[in-house]
C-alpha cells in the first residue's frame, strides 16, 4: 500500500511538471530511493518531499522543479532541478555541492542540460536517513 501512495504522489508530480523535467525527475527519484526503502513521498509546497514513517514534519528531502518547471510556471534563467535536504546544516559535505539556503536548508542545483552526478545523490540522501534522529532531538 506503501508504494501505491508513493506511486500516486509521483504520478501526480509528474501531471503539475513541464514534460522537458520529466527525465530528470526520474533520475533523482531512482537516485533516492536506491539510498532507501521506506519512502513515503508527498507534495507539498509544490515540491515531491520524501519522508520516513508518515512523519511530514521532518522530511528527509525534496525534488524542486522551480517555477519555470510547474506547468504554466513563468520561465526565467537557466532549467534547473533542486534537490532540498530541510536538515542539510547537519549533512556531510564532502563534495561541496550543497547550496545554503535557510539556517537549516540546504540544496543541490542540477542544470537541466548538465550531468547528474546520481552516486552523490544517492551518498547525500543516505546520510541524511542516517541523521534523522539527531535533528529529530534537536528540533
Amino acid at each position: 500500500a506503501q508504494e501505491l501512495i508513493m506511486n500516486n504522489a509521483y504520478n501526480e508530480y509528474v501531471e503539475m511538471i513541464e514534460a522537458d523535467r520529466v527525465p530528470a525527475l526520474e533520475l533523482l527519484d531512482k537516485a533516492i530511493r536506491s539510498a532507501e526503502d521506506g519512502f513515503d513521498c508527498r507534495i507539498a509546497y509544490k515540491m515531491l518531499m520524501y519522508t520516513l514513517n508518515g512523519d511530514h514534519k521532518h522530511w528527509i528531502c525534496a525534488i524542486d522543479v522551480g517555477r519555470s518547471g510547474m506547468k504554466g510556471g513563468k520561465k526565467t534563467g537557466p532549467a534547473r532541478m533542486h534537490l532540498r535536504f530541510l536538515f542539510g546544516h547537519l549533512l556531510d559535505d564532502p563534495k561541496d555541492l550543497l547550496r545554503s539556503g535557510t539556517g537549516i536548508l540546504r540544496t543541490i542545483d542540477f542544470p537541466l542540460d548538465g550531468e547528474f552526478d546520481l552516486a552523490s545523490v544517492t551518498e547525500y540522501v543516505r546520510d541524511a536517513v542516517s541523521k534523522l534522529d539527531m535533528f529529530i532531538s534537536q528540533s
